[in-house]
């Protein structure tokens, strides 16, 4: 009898361990879903304030940079009201600054993370990260039936066919980035937005920032840079 006695203990035992056991699991499981649907969210939130941001930023740049006869090829003279300029241009951009910070932090990059490739956050070559970044996330959005691809893979074999005509098409995101940033610089920061699922990592998103920070470009070419992107994406 009392052999029965704890048989039927040891397999209450069992099964409430079980129980137990599954419990947690659905707890946990159901964490990570709560975790990513925030995640999520916060994500959404961010390239929805940086669109509306770059819409209002987007022409008051490009006025600018008609007005004053800026380009690429006709750099203003350091001694003719440059620092002037430099301020005004400045300026202009600042809110775009804060909308990429924000855009930046939803993949997990901290503070700390960004002040040590730029300057300090009022850095305007921050917005060049925020503007690949949402330019890639929106295509990729737009683009979600697409089939997926290794973006490094992809840029190497496009470059090394250019000569041959026999380029793969290219991501409009990575088309305009190579007109407003430059191919050397694309291929050298690796362009690794596109993972298997065409995602960023935040391993990518460090590198890119590394190689933005490494940039030496001051408020005219971190404008004229978002104003070419912009006029080449949209």
């Amino acid at each position: 009898m009392k052999k029965e006695i704890n048989k039927i203990k040891k397999g209450v035992f069992a099964i409430l361990t079980i129980k137990m056991f599954l419990l947690i699991l659905f707890v946990l499981i159901q964490s990570c879903q709560v975790e990513d649907n925030i995640e999520s969210y916060e994500k959404e939130v961010a390239m929805s304030n940086f669109e509306n941001q770059l819409e209002k930023t987007k022409p008051l740049l490009s006025k600018f940079i008609i007005d004053n006869n800026l380009s690429e090829n006709n750099k203003i003279n350091k001694t003719n009201n440059s620092r002037e300029l430099e301020l005004e241009m400045s300026k202009k951009i600042n809110p775009l600054i804060s909308s990429s910070i924000e855009l930046i932090k939803s993949y997990g990059v901290t503070s700390s993370e960004l002040t040590n490739s730029f300057y300090n956050l009022t850095d305007e070559r921050i917005v060049l990260v925020g503007m690949i970044l949402y330019a890639s996330e929106k295509e990729r959005l737009n683009n979600s039936n697409l089939s997926t691809f290794n973006t490094d893979l992809f840029v190497q074999s496009s470059y090394a066919n250019i000569n041959n005509s026999l380029m793969y098409k290219m991501p409009k995101w990575v088309e305009c980035g190579i007109a407003a940033l430059g191919a050397d610089f694309l291929f050298s920061a690796g362009v690794e937005g596109a993972s298997k699922h065409n995602k960023w990592s935040k391993k990518a998103l460090l590198k890119l920032i590394g190689k933005v920070g490494s940039r030496m470009l001051g408020p005219i070419g971190a404008g004229i840079a978002v104003v070419t992107f912009v006029g080449c994406m949209w």
